[in-house]
Parts: C-alpha cells; sequence; structure tokens
C-alpha cells in the first residue's frame, strides 16, 4: 500500500459512471481523474462502467474525485445499497411491501389464466394421422 510523504495510507474509491460509450471516454475520464491532485491512479471499466480510484484522502476527497469526471463530461450516479448488509436488505424489504402489496389482488387472477392455458385440450397423435 502506498503511502503520502506524511504517512498517511492511499485510500482506495469505486465510482460508478454514466454516459460511456467507447475506449475514448475511457481514456478521457482516466486522464482528467490523474490531473487531480492526489491521485495516485486511476482506472475506468466500460463493461462495468466503474472507475477504481486510488488516492491520497488528505489530498483529495469524493467530491473532488466527482467534479474531475463531471469536468470530463460524464455523470456520477449515485451508488446501489447493497443487499448484502442485512440492514441495507431490511429497509429495501420494508420500502417494497407497500408497492408489492398493490399487485396482489392480480396474482390469482395469473393463477387462472395459467391453469386455463395448461388445460386446453391438445390434439393426440391419432387425430393428426386422420388429416
Amino acid at each position: 500500500m502506498n503511502t503520502d510523504p506524511k504517512g498517511q495510507p492511499a485510500a482506495e474509491i469505486q465510482l460508478p459512471i454514466e454516459g460511456m460509450t467507447c475506449g475514448s471516454c475511457v481514456n478521457r475520464i482516466e486522464r482528467f481523474l490523474r490531473s487531480t491532485d492526489g491521485v495516485e491512479e486511476a482506472n475506468v471499466n466500460l463493461a462495468t462502467e466503474m472507475a477504481t480510484i486510488r488516492y491520497l484522502p488528505d489530498v483529495a476527497d469524493r467530491d473532488r474525485l466527482v467534479a474531475a469526471v463531471e469536468a470530463a463530461g460524464y455523470d456520477v450516479r449515485e451508488p446501489a445499497l447493497s443487499v448484502a448488509h442485512p440492514e441495507c436488505r431490511r429497509q429495501m424489504v420494508l420500502h417494497l411491501r407497500p408497492a408489492t402489496r398493490a399487485f396482489d389482488h392480480l396474482l390469482p387472477l395469473a393463477r387462472i389464466r395459467r391453469r386455463r392455458s395448461t388445460t386446453r385440450s391438445t390434439a393426440s397423435v391419432g387425430e393428426f394421422a386422420r388429416y
């Protein structure tokens, strides 16, 4: 792990980037990030739309890194909740529960339609032989 002259360890952050379409976009964002004071390394992945940045926290912060991406002409998405963490999962369930209740009345109807479609009579092999 690299450290700055004062002994502060470098931090790493991942920023989700929006609006990239090609390798030139990746190069532009990396160039803007690397020219930001305190950034030691910046790598952008077009496929995952993520920028991984190693920086010195006492020189640069998340806001400065986001500003560099925006200066390059791209947007930084807000990070999504991690459903791996139990508290995030609980909050997500509590948030989605009222929305799912709105569709509860449609479930019996969907089951009836599915049952009707599977119980339709199908022609047997003997019926096709007559034609």
